[in-house]
């Protein structure tokens, strides 16, 4: 199969491109670059758009990026205009910046570094506030980990959390889609290949590249060789949050691949007890909020409610926070999540809060019709149901918020999937808010993944995908270590889902399909816990699922 892109299958992290934005000329500002010196003398092309007002110092907008500094000087330029600095830096190994790119492992304290040249420059009035989306978010977030006193504000955007559970491995599993990201970034002058993706079965997995590209792509064989958590040790954040004291506005969509990170990191604040959390989240995918939105995914249409000012929303929140304008923004509610399906917004103070009611769906194994499963409020013991995993038959799946249709979910005749179904909803009803799937499973090899679809299916027996898939690596199942599967053992594990808000409609039903592949999103489990580096060995998995697996989800008044 040829395809000139991927995107038709895999989305990645946006790389913008130059041409898109163009700086109004009604701005007026003057640009300076620096090279500014890191702890160990590796210098970063550092740009300052300072506005041409007789003023001595200004509070600071600043953001660090892989994609290259000039992007989002033009984009970001019109802050002049409202009374800041603008100071956007090359990561180390992009752009003009010296040293080498590793995702991730100098950001925390390249953040620290940056920030304190910032706050010794004669125009910074001591108040900076950061901003940007996808790994320009997720690099603020190591920013304010590093401790800077400086640093008064974040806004990460579709942001990613620590490193094993988002990117570059996913809750354990290693991103596939990330090939195409470290080849853009590797060699931003080249022309990529006329893709064949039959390619992406290469094995072993760092050989997919050369087959791929035609070129062998260091930072991807870098990668691949940190396969445990421990290799991404500078990249963890979660645990400083602790000391992060900052005011956070966390933006992401229920089509953002880094959904669940976004609410990883909120509710980790919320844990911490931190004020000033909020956490904005739309109908939207990964995008960078710089120009208008769609207001359709996966065919679902959302209505002109999901499209926001975006940029006025960010100008209030630097105003109040960076220059102490008194504009109420600190008095809103935490929380501003869009009902899908109900199609307007709901605000609260938490995530989850006093209105959620848990409810909980059982698997019950005695009632199968079309395919399904029954998703019961009961639990039925003593049944097991199970499937096979081929790795070798692993499809090509389309990411839903591209697709028109549901094709791709499942194949009932495949058998390698497990899929359950509730009785129909009596009135519309509310669901969502922090999803987790409770699961009790056991295989006949020491790896699989497991992924947790939820969607809903119409009177008609259409079936909706709702947000991207949770996930699971099984031998990384405590979010901690890798510790191969004991065939034929019971493990009970805990699958956090994607947030949704959703309102089912009457007649309606709630589905949920467990399987054992999303590929090419992510490689595929070759059912052992071998170096991936080398290993070339797949082997066929045998997944069962027990009857106390549990889907926990919450009604929302």
């Amino acid at each position: 199969m040829k395809i000139q892109s991927l995107l038709i299958l895999i989305t990645f992290f946006s790389i913008p491109n130059l041409n898109l934005a163009q700086v109004p000329d009604t701005l007026s500002f003057a640009t300076t670059t620096y090279q500014v010196s890191m702890r160990d003398n590796v210098t970063l092309a550092t740009n300052v758009l300072s506005p041409k007002e007789n003023k001595h110092s200004f509070p600071v907008i600043f953001l660090r990026t892989p994609y290259g500094k000039e992007y989002e000087c033009k984009m970001r330029a019109h802050y002049t205009n409202q009374g800041y600095i603008v100071v956007v830096q090359d990561c180390r190994g992009t752009g003009g910046s010296k040293g080498t790119f590793e995702p991730y492992l100098h950001e925390k304290e390249d953040g620290y570094d940056a920030l304190d040249w910032i706050s010794k420059q004669s125009w910074c009035n001591g108040n900076v506030g950061m901003i940007g989306a996808s790994y320009e978010g997720q690099v603020q977030w190591l920013a304010a980990a590093s401790g800077h006193s400086v640093l008064k504000t974040i806004i990460p955007q579709v942001a990613g959390t620590d490193p094993f559970l988002d990117v570059l491995y996913d809750h354990g599993i290693l991103k596939l889609s990330m090939i195409e990201w470290a080849y853009k970034l590797s060699f931003p002058e080249r022309k990529p290949p006329e893709y064949i993706l039959d390619k992406l079965y290469t094995l072993p997995v760092s050989k997919i590249d050369d087959e791929f590209f035609g070129i062998d792509i260091p930072l991807w064989n870098s990668w691949i060789k940190m396969d445990n958590p421990s290799d991404w040790i500078k990249a963890r954040f979660l645990d400083d949050m602790k000391d992060v004291n900052i005011p956070v506005l966390n933006v992401s969509g229920n089509w953002d691949v880094e959904a669940l990170s976004t609410q990883t990191n909120w509710l980790k604040m919320q844990s911490y007890n931190k004020t000033n959390q909020h956490l904005l989240f739309g109908p939207w995918e990964h995008t960078n909020f710089l120009n208008a939105l769609p207001t359709k995914f996966s065919g679902i249409e959302y209505g002109e409610k999901s499209k926001l000012d975006f940029e006025s929303i960010w100008l209030r929140w630097f105003d109040h926070w960076l220059k102490g304008i008194d504009n109420g923004i600190e008095k809103e509610r935490n929380v501003q999540f869009f009902v899908t399906g109900l199609n307007t917004w709901l605000s609260m103070e938490k995530w989850p809060d006093k209105t959620f009611k848990q409810r909980e769906y059982f698997f019950n194994f005695s009632v199968s019709l079309n395919g399904f499963y029954k998703l019961d409020n009961k639990i039925t013991l003593g049944q097991t149901e199970g499937y096979d995993y081929f790795p070798d038959k692993a499809r090509m799946n389309e990411d839903p918020e591209f697709s028109e249709s549901s094709y791709y979910i499942r194949d009932i005749n495949a058998k390698d999937d497990i899929a359950l179904i509730s009785d129909p909803f009596l009135k519309d009803e509310i669901l969502g808010g922090p999803t987790v799937l409770k699961i009790k499973f056991s295989i006949d090899q020491s790896d699989v993944d497991l992924f947790v679809i939820i969607a809903e299916v119409d009177s008609s027996g259409n079936i909706s995908v709702l947000s991207h898939p949770g996930k699971m690596r099984a031998p990384f199942m405590d979010n901690k270590n890798i510790t191969p599967i004991e065939p034929g053992k019971y493990y009970n594990a805990t699958i956090d889902l994607f947030p949704i808000a959703h309102q089912f409609k009457k007649g309606s039903k709630l589905a949920v399909i467990i399987r054992s592949d999303w590929f090419p999103r992510y490689i595929r489990n070759p059912g052992t816990t071998d170096p991936l580096s080398n290993n070339s060995t797949i082997r066929n998995v045998k997944v069962k699922i027990s009857s106390e697996t549990r889907l926990v989800m919450n009604t929302i008044e």
